[in-house]
């Protein structure tokens, strides 16, 4: 904004003597060519020193003049013209007034009513000195004191300069306004911007809890879920060594004996508040220490350390991983989870009686994985189920039917020359159920313990490290009988092996896995090597080079995945247009009877196949599944199309089958 947008100043002239009013005005605002009378213009302009008779007009400085005659009324005039929002620039104040307060006085009430004003006081010899004046206000800018008679220069210096201080004054204050209601206005908006940040913060918050809670809770009993068993587990034997043989903790496997019966009998509805009631049993057995697991939503992907924790594994399979502090605090826990359970559940006016049993392995260095740890407390739950509603420990197998490990570590030469290993082939299929590929499982034929799975002695190999000689072995074989099937129907079958850590990151891998495609005459497109998603992990760059290593070679990968999200954008950053993701069976669970699970898998299909991967589910074991599942074209397999079978039994199989 300009000077000039504030108009013409305002002026007040206060004294009782009418001829001051008249020089005043004569001075600040001559009227050329006016009606006065020349000698009188003449005496003026020797009074006020003018060198000329009528003054010349000066268009850019006028004034609007107005008269007071007494203090009050010059203090009434300036209240009013602040009222007005057209206040005075100056007052020209006479010091003597009378009757009535003198000009003195005066001063005092206009800045009362007025502050900004300018006052300039108009008098004689005879009245105040200067020193009198500012004995009563003080220094200040904005009162000045002149002497009668008038100087007429100095009187206009004295208007211009104090109506330009004014509206300069009145400027910065407007500007000041313009900027405090700009900055109250900004603060509005950054206010109402925090407001609807912390809402959004807030909302995001209470997302990410959901999202954590689901995605390590169960949603039915509340207890942790499967991904928190394997995450905690791994924590635990990440920290081990081979050498530690102390078991540092106890995994208890809880599985309700005969519960299909009670969904059969009552529905599934009744079935899950049953589940529920278990749920809680279980919690109040593992006492005080299992409390602060349940009750703390996690946020990292590993859950804190606790005591006790319970776990609902799957279905009617319940985990509980304990730190070990001896055998009897364990089996004293197992019994009371068995009495526990034992009693009669009431639901809905019905007395449901259920039993289960108990199998425990001990978390310790040669056990040091999720892998074992399970596959030791299934096999002594199973024979806990035998006995009948009993606690079984995998150490109290010997005699039964279990498998030394130590016996298995000696008798190991024999696997690795080749007399006792089988490479046995389960159907992949794809549309209409026709066979697609084979997926190869190595077999231990062992003389004493019949046929020994991998989980029992891959574990040994790797530990006597003939893991990638064991692997080599397997793929060479699998190559050689995947090529060797005749006819042109037989020949679109591609061959699915395992691959290790170990074998996929040896130097030189992918040179000799083009030796042996070579060898064995079978094309590089028909061999899908199967990782694991830690694989990828381990190290992505040198991940990263044996996958391009691979796909230049013509292979095919395909990773064996929960469907977590976190590892699935990993892997779908990695894969190449051709490879495929191996979904693990939990997803399967209650596919068939849960529409959220369904939409869940469902969705996991779609984000795979927006990036050019095929999809390949594992553990189809149902009708129920497989009708759902062909609707979704993606390749399975899984003992619903058959078990694993020698190498002749399979291909007379799908010569059955007509393919």
């Amino acid at each position: 904004m300009e000077l000039t947008d504030y108009g013409i100043p305002r002026l007040l002239i206060a004294d009782d003597n009418e001829n001051i009013h008249e020089d005043i005005r004569f001075i600040l605002n001559p009227v050329p060519g006016g009606a006065e009378d020349p000698e009188l213009l003449r005496l003026k302009a020797d009074l006020f020193s003018q060198s000329f008779l009528i003054p010349p007009p000066i268009p850019d400085i006028r004034y609007r003049i107005e008269d007071a005659w007494q203090g009050e009324e010059a203090v009434r005039m300036v209240a009013d013209a602040v009222a007005s929002g057209d206040p005075y620039a100056i007052v020209f104040l006479d010091v003597k007034m009378p009757p009535g307060m003198d000009g003195i006085q005066t001063i005092g009430r206009l800045w009362e009513k007025d502050p900004q004003i300018e006052i300039v006081i108009c008098t004689a010899y005879s009245d105040y000195t200067w020193e009198q004046i500012l004995v009563l206000y003080g220094q200040t800018d904005r009162l000045l004191f002149v002497r009668k008679p008038f100087d007429s220069v100095s009187i206009k210096q004295i208007a211009l300069s104090l109506t330009t201080k004014s509206r300069l004054n009145k400027m910065n204050r407007d500007h000041i306004k313009h900027l405090e209601a700009e900055v109250g206005r900004r603060t509005e908006e950054l206010e109402r911007t925090v407001d609807r940040l912390t809402a959004e913060i807030a909302l995001r918050r209470d997302r990410e809890f959901q999202l954590s809670r689901l995605a390590h809770y169960d949603t039915l009993t509340g207890l942790l879920n499967r991904h928190s068993f394997y995450g905690r587990v791994g924590e635990i034997a990440a920290g081990l060594k081979p050498s530690d043989h102390e078991p540092t903790h106890a995994l208890l496997f809880v599985d309700i004996d005969g519960f299909k019966l009670v969904n059969d009998a009552w529905g599934h509805d009744v079935g899950d508040l049953v589940l529920v009631e278990i749920a809680a049993r279980l919690r109040q057995s593992a006492g005080d220490a299992a409390v602060p697991l349940q009750a703390m939503l996690v946020e990292s992907d590993v859950p804190p350390r606790v005591e006790a924790a319970v776990f609902r594994f799957g279905g009617d399979e319940f985990t509980l991983l304990l730190e070990y502090r001896g055998r009897e605090n364990v089996q004293a826990l197992a019994e009371l989870i068995l009495r526990s359970l034992a009693a009669p559940i009431a639901v809905r006016g019905e007395a449901i009686h259920i039993a289960c049993s108990i199998g425990v392995s001990l978390l310790q260095g040669d056990a040091a994985d999720f892998g074992t740890l399970l596959k030791h407390a299934d096999m002594a739950m199973y024979k806990a189920k035998e006995l009948g509603g009993a606690c079984v420990f995998h150490d109290q197998l010997r005699g039964t039917g279990w498998m030394d490990p130590v016996d298995l570590a000696a008798d190991i030469g024999s696997l690795m020359d080749g007399e006792q290993m089988e490479v046995h082939y389960q159907t992949v299929v794809g549309d209409g159920n026709r066979p697609a590929g084979m997926a190869s499982l190595v077999r231990w034929r062992h003389p004493r313990y019949g046929i020994v799975l991998p989980e029992d002695f891959i574990p040994i190999a790797e530990r006597m490290g003939l893991l990638t000689e064991l692997e080599t072995r397997v793929l060479r074989i699998a190559c050689r009988q995947a090529a060797s099937l005749s006819g042109v129907e037989y020949r679109s079958l591609f061959v699915m092996v395992h691959c290790s850590s170990v074998l996929f990151y040896m130097p030189g891998f992918p040179a000799l896995l083009v030796k042996i495609l070579s060898e064995s005459g079978l094309g590089p497109e028909r061999l899908t090597l199967s990782l694991e998603e830690q694989v990828l992990s381990q190290d992505r760059e040198a991940a990263a080079r044996v996958l391009a290593a691979l796909t230049n070679a013509g292979v095919r990968i395909t990773v064996e995945t929960s469907g977590a999200v976190q590892s699935l954008n990993m892997l779908l950053r990695s894969l190449r247009e051709g490879d495929s993701i191996q979904l693990d069976r939990s997803l399967l669970a209650n596919v068939t009877r849960r529409e959220s699970d369904r939409l869940y898998l469902w969705n996991l299909l779609d984000i795979v196949r927006n990036h050019s991967l095929g999809v390949l589910i594992g553990g189809v074991e149902t009708a129920s599944q497989d009708e759902l599942l062909q609707k979704r074209n993606c390749l399975r397999h899984g003992f619903f199309y058959g078990p694993p079978v020698p190498f002749d039994a399979f291909v007379r199989d799908i010569m059955q089958s007509g393919t």
